[in-house]
């Protein structure tokens, strides 16, 4: 009799999620961004303030109307930190705003229509620090990077005269790659930007060209450790961008295997330390990509287990230096996948058909083919299934006689025809 398990790597892994929200000292529990700074702490911004975590407890930086130097909108969207260790934060109706870390005072950089050189719009979507120091500004009305040595914006905005100019004037995300290329993406297409030529090769959905982008309304941008470009979009799944043939690799929910990627509303992408790509999505938890067995492992809420995801609703997951995955919910604070916690898998009984049978395990048994059998006191007997992480049950039903007797199951063993005695 053996009663060892060996669980094989494609297996769907049972994570903990530790929680943060406003019961642990957090502004808002609607979490837009996320960075972990030069020094170690730990930033998010909300839709009502932005929020320093040093490990134990919560700075908040909220607007004072009464104070020109107080942060200018609470609606925080994202966040760089240039070389200096300052700040650069992108708000929601306040333009960009700068953290003088030394000052401790904010800077505001806002639009002007008097004069040309201003920012083109207050509403901040998203942000980049590039590899020059340029801090690159996405907004609703077009996209910007900042001449900070003459103190101006420089503008590059949609022209309907220009087939080379940005695809559209709201840009959702952008993102430097390792060779340096600067990538944007937009309501309207993805974009590639040629320094040389102040232009923007486009990348643009076509239904009679399946290689081409799944969707224009592109939310994410995520270079992996291999090199490989994904991008995430707004109902079209996410996408794998060869760079070879410049064609696109997609991955969508499929209702019929509830094995491929959870949703098709992808908000943002990363990779933990053994290589597996995080998907977060809209309304359905988190998806993570294996690259070798090419296989998602979907998480979501549980309202029976409080170690699972604490909302579906995902908007951005952030890798930090030690390797913890920090994934900010619309709804639900934070959640918290530590890279300190031992390698231990835990299964329990939840709501989930697929779950555990019962907590109270009794005997584990493994058999000539390799199947595992889990005999529990109260929930009969269950199969794990080594590939999907799933339990099936073998559980007694009155009145028929061709179920298991009882569900109060005590030991398993195998007799030398491979039959089971339970």
């Amino acid at each position: 009799m053996q009663v060892h398990c060996v669980f094989a790597f494609s297996q769907k892994q049972n994570i903990k999620f530790e929680h943060l929200d406003i019961n642990s000292g957090l502004s808002q529990n609607n979490i837009m961004c996320i960075l972990q700074d030069s020094r170690g702490f730990m930033w998010f911004g909300t839709e009502d303030g932005l929020n320093k975590y040093d490990g134990y407890n919560f700075t908040i930086y909220k607007n004072d109307p009464k104070k020109n130097t107080s942060l200018g909108d609470n609606y925080i969207n994202d966040i760089v930190e240039d070389a200096n260790g300052d700040l650069w934060i992108a708000t929601m109706d306040s333009g960009l705003n700068k953290y003088d870390r030394q000052k401790d005072q904010f800077i505001h950089f806002t639009h002007d229509p008097k004069n040309p050189n201003s920012i083109a719009d207050d509403f901040v979507n998203c942000l980049l620090k590039d590899s020059k120091e340029n801090i690159w500004i996405g907004t609703s009305a077009g996209l910007n990077m900042f001449d900070r040595k003459n103190n101006r914006f420089i503008k590059y905005l949609k022209s309907g005269t220009n087939n080379n100019s940005i695809s559209d004037n709201t840009a959702t995300a952008i993102y430097e790659d390792g060779t340096h290329d600067i990538w944007i993406g937009t309501i309207n297409g993805l974009n590639l930007f040629n320094p040389g030529k102040n232009s923007f090769t486009h990348f643009l959905h076509s239904d009679n060209d399946p290689g081409s982008v799944s969707n224009n309304s592109i939310t994410s941008i995520f270079e992996d450790s291999r090199h490989r470009l994904w991008i995430g979009t707004n109902g079209g799944g996410l996408n794998l961008f060869d760079r070879q043939t410049g064609q696109f690799r997609v991955f969508k929910k499929n209702n019929i295997n509830a094995a491929g990627i959870c949703d098709n509303i992808i908000f943002s992408i990363a990779e933990d330390n053994e290589g597996m790509i995080w998907i977060a999505s809209e309304n359905n938890g988190i998806s993570i990509f294996n690259p070798v067995t090419e296989t998602f492992a979907n998480y979501g809420y549980n309202d029976f287990d409080d170690a699972n995801l604490s909302s579906n609703s995902i908007n951005n997951i952030y890798k930090d230096k030690k390797g913890n995955i920090w994934i900010g919910t619309y709804n639900a604070g934070i959640n918290l996948v530590s890279s300190d916690i031992s390698k231990f898998v835990h299964y329990k009984h939840t709501s989930s058909v697929n779950s555990l049978g019962n907590n109270n395990v009794l005997c584990l048994y493994e058999d000539r083919q390799s199947n595992l059998w889990i005999a529990t006191d109260g929930g009969g007997l269950d199969l794990y299934n080594r590939n999907t992480g799933n339990f099936k049950h073998f559980r007694h039903e009155e009145g028929n006689k061709n179920t298991i007797a009882g569900n109060n199951v005590l030991s398993v063993s195998e007799d030398s025809y491979q039959n089971l005695w339970v």
